[in-house]
């Protein structure tokens, strides 16, 4: 496939999660392909406690699923962040042997910059970066040629292998705020990418959801630029959500674009007895140090606010076995091992132009 065959449509970024809200933007018939790059953040979560590898897998595969039963086939992408790269990640083998259970076609960014120092002795590895989540713009430019050119190589895809992996056990929906809520009492923000309609609550209002039987609170919509503090969702028992959140600190009196995204619950919330889930926000009581942006303070100097587009709700689903299109998971990095030192050089050149 040459670059020139290659469109694309981006959903924009955030934890796996945000997959449950992203997913009618696109037509997925419509792409042969999907790539799935869910690492960097994700990542982070699971190392600071604030999501699980089952929350992570379970997206995944829901993923995998959808894609794979409309025609779109999924291409597995981790990238690093410079402190993954210096310690471990838990999703890096969790993403590998994930991909090789489901025959995902993968391309493992942490191979690609061991290799990338490997080639280039003069790069310090903070040279690969531009921040300490994203790597430096000449190596994504290569990533994404590198995975262009690869799915120009891969096998074509079989049926009547008789190879199958199995679904999610439990599925996923977003009930957004427009079902529950009075149009009146919504505003709208947008991104380029992204419009959606947000509740907008202070400390000491409480809204009340309706959940549908056989269904759990495990996640929750809002925008970060105008969220502060910890939500707390009561039903049958009471779960607090606490955000550590750099760009509410950051944008303090500064009016910004919305900066959507999907946080998870580390449990989930059960309706009380009259079937709802209530939702309130307030005061973060103590400082939260966050590890890729350093420690950042306490949010109880600012008034608790939660801007929230919606509640990612989770039932019991029957699993189900979906037939596998390879013989094996694809190594996209290796169906480019013989361009690969190009790219590299190609890349080391525009850093080393750039210093």
């Amino acid at each position: 496939m040459a670059a020139g065959d290659c469109s694309n449509f981006s959903v924009g970024a955030s934890s796996s999660f945000i997959w449950f809200a992203a997913r009618p933007l696109a037509e997925l018939a419509a792409y042969d392909f999907a790539v799935l790059d869910y690492c960097v953040n994700d990542g982070l979560m699971i190392r600071s406690g604030a999501n699980t590898l089952r929350n992570w897998e379970a997206s995944m595969r829901a993923m995998f699923a959808e894609l794979r039963a409309a025609g779109c086939e999924p291409l597995m992408l981790i990238l690093p962040s410079l402190h993954t790269m210096r310690g471990n990640n838990p999703l890096r083998p969790a993403a590998r042997a994930l991909a090789a259970e489901c025959r995902v076609p993968f391309l493992d960014g942490f191979e690609l910059m061991e290799r990338v120092l490997a080639m280039e002795p003069a790069l310090a590895l903070d040279d690969l970066f531009r921040d300490p989540a994203h790597l430096h713009p000449a190596l994504s430019r290569q990533v994404g040629r590198a995975l262009v050119e690869a799915v120009g190589k891969l096998p074509s895809r079989q049926t009547g292998l008789g190879a199958t992996a199995p679904t999610c056990p439990v599925a996923y929906r977003l009930r957004d705020v427009t079902e529950w809520m009075a149009e009146d009492r919504l505003v709208e923000r947008a991104t380029s990418l992204v419009k959606r309609r947000f509740l907008l609550l202070s400390d000491g209002e409480e809204v009340a959801c309706p959940v549908d039987p056989g269904e759990r609170l495990v996640g929750v919509a809002l925008d970060l630029a105008k969220s502060n503090g910890t939500l707390a969702a009561s039903g049958d028992g009471m779960w607090l959500k606490s955000w550590t959140n750099p760009y509410f600190r950051e944008w303090l009196g500064v009016e910004r674009a919305m900066v959507f995204s999907i946080l998870p619950f580390m449990g989930a919330v059960m309706p009380g007895e009259d079937g709802t889930i209530r939702i309130s926000v307030q005061p973060d009581a103590a400082a939260k140090p966050d590890e890729s942006w350093g420690p950042i303070g306490t949010s109880a100097d600012h008034p608790a606010s939660l801007c929230l587009s919606g509640l990612v709700f989770e039932r019991d689903a029957d699993v189900l076995d979906i037939p596998l299109p390879f013989e094996a998971a694809p190594d996209l990095l290796a169906l480019m091992d013989a361009e690969v030192p190009r790219l590299i050089a190609e890349a080391a050149r525009a850093i080393q132009m750039a210093k």
